[in-house]
């Protein structure tokens, strides 16, 4: 799929929603155990949707980085930061898919996931150098992306 201006301009709300939500569970404040553990878990979440936005090749209707190369005010530091990272997604991936993700027999005797796990990837930087070279008329969308209500 080749999304029109418009399509990409309305789906910076939802870009915005998975990483703000992100950075929020990220540094986390100290909650008691099972709602701590729950906010992680969140952030591992929102970290695997982040990771195909910027890592994956864009398949049927998925939004993906590359939708906005042609868009963005700058994408060369973006790029240089994806590089930097891309080749540890593959394993970040599958481990969050299977400790995470989805009930698989591999969890049942191994550690957990933890959450510096996701610390390799950039995600802050990326999130960050993302939303700097959003042009003007997507920063209304980026804004309401931010609370829950705009999602």
């Amino acid at each position: 799929m080749v999304p029109d201006k418009q399509q990409l301009i309305d789906a910076v709300e939802h870009i915005s929603f998975e990483m703000n939500r992100y950075l929020c569970t990220a540094h986390p404040t100290s909650l008691p155990k099972p709602y701590g553990e729950a906010v992680r878990e969140a952030c591992l979440l929102h970290s695997r949707n982040i990771g195909e936005f910027f890592f994956d090749r864009a398949t049927q209707d998925d939004i993906r980085i590359s939708h906005y190369y042609d868009v963005l005010i700058s994408k060369d530091e973006l790029k240089d930061e994806i590089e930097k990272s891309k080749s540890k997604w593959a394993d970040y991936k599958m481990r969050l898919n299977k400790k995470l993700g989805h009930l698989t027999f591999s969890r049942v005797n191994t550690m957990p996931i933890n959450m510096q796990e996701k610390n390799v990837l950039n995600f802050d930087v990326l999130i960050k150098l993302f939303e700097k070279n959003l042009p003007i008329h997507f920063r209304e969308k980026w804004e309401r992306g931010k609370t829950i209500g705009g999602h």
